[in-house]
């Protein structure tokens, strides 16, 4: 997909904002699912460690 310079006056400006919004679900997709389909967030395997207390209040 090439970057093209916005021009409101030049055809559909909906059909432009459609298919800016299919492009972001299309990389949004492919960043959540992994291989074999299964929908995941890519790299949830990494859990960063955390220290977790209870204080009282």
């Amino acid at each position: 997909m090439a970057i093209m310079r916005f021009d409101p006056f030049r055809g559909d400006p909906f059909r432009e904002i459609s298919l800016l919004q299919r492009e972001m679900n299309r990389l949004f997709d492919r960043m959540t699912t992994s291989g074999d389909g299964e929908t995941e967030i890519a790299g949830s395997s990494f859990i960063p460690a955390a220290e977790i207390h209870k204080t009282p209040e």
